[in-house]
């Protein structure tokens, strides 16, 4: 008898194991979602024979650093992001993030050196109240391709980021850049927060960029603010932006620590260079 309950306890355990080691090779480097999906399909990794309905259902099947693939143009949810990972569509499709009052469309909360991008997809946030398209946390973000419209904010970032070659259209306030910047003064590397854009359209928004908090300049005999948030030159003259700005109530504005003046926090800094530099 004891020997039967000793290879019971033995085969239950066995068992465990074994599903335990299922459910943790089930993940797989690319998932996909589709119109058509089913979130049903996260027990079989959203494979493209199976695709599931949702980014965030994707999101749990796949592997830290790996790819969710929407195969067609239609609203996929909401999305919490912890990891590395890639979020795109198939060329010429677009995946839309219908964004309610009160919510947000992506929000990245990652390690602090875990990369994520975000590629063809859109925003929208229909005119409601407190919205936002993609909220940074923490991590690193590379924006590309992407539409942001009728949101309340369009990119909240905390940290080193690029947004290239997208559109921020009708929103109130496009772009904000969140935390500590550089002293251009000084030493442009080792700060905590830097937002770069490049290429792109930031058109009809109430604010086109805000910095938050950059911090004060510390060199001796300076003043005014450290800077958060970058726009890429097309030559040497500091309007020649390669991303269009037109059409903006105000350009530039700030709040917080190093936003404390009047002529604080209402110009960008600016890069250029054929290749966006780190």
């Amino acid at each position: 008898m004891k020997q039967s309950k000793l290879m019971g306890v033995l085969a239950a355990a066995t068992l465990a194991s074994a599903l335990f080691a299922v459910d943790a090779s089930a993940l797989a480097s690319r998932t996909f979602v589709a119109s058509t999906g089913l979130d049903a399909n996260t027990v079989t990794s959203c494979g493209r024979g199976a695709p599931c309905r949702n980014f965030q259902a994707a999101f749990g099947q796949t592997t830290p650093g790996g790819e969710i693939v929407a195969l067609d143009s239609a609203g996929f949810g909401t999305l919490l992001i912890t990891g590395p990972v890639t979020v795109t569509t198939l060329p010429g499709e677009t995946a839309f993030v219908n964004v309610g009052g009160g919510s947000t469309g992506i929000t990245v909360s990652a390690a602090s050196g875990d990369n994520v991008i975000l590629k063809n997809i859109s925003f929208n946030g229909a005119g409601a109240a407190s919205t936002t398209g993609v909220l940074v946390n923490s991590g690193k973000v590379v924006v590309r391709n992407c539409t942001f419209t009728q949101l309340t904010t369009g990119f909240f970032g905390t940290g080193f980021h690029n947004i290239i070659d997208s559109d921020f259209i009708a929103n109130g306030t496009a772009i904000t850049a969140n935390g500590e910047g550089a002293d251009t003064q000084v030493n442009t590397n080792g700060t905590t927060t830097g937002v770069k854009i490049s290429g792109g359209n930031v058109v009809g928004n109430n604010t086109a960029f805000f910095m938050s908090s950059p911090g004060l300049r510390t060199c001796l005999n300076c003043t005014g603010n450290k800077i958060n948030l970058y726009i890429r030159l097309l030559g040497n003259s500091a309007a020649d932006f390669s991303t269009n700005v037109a059409g903006n109530t105000v350009f530039a504005g700030g709040s917080g620590t190093g936003c404390l003046q009047a002529f604080d926090c209402v110009n960008p800094g600016n890069y250029g260079g054929t290749t966006n530099p780190k």
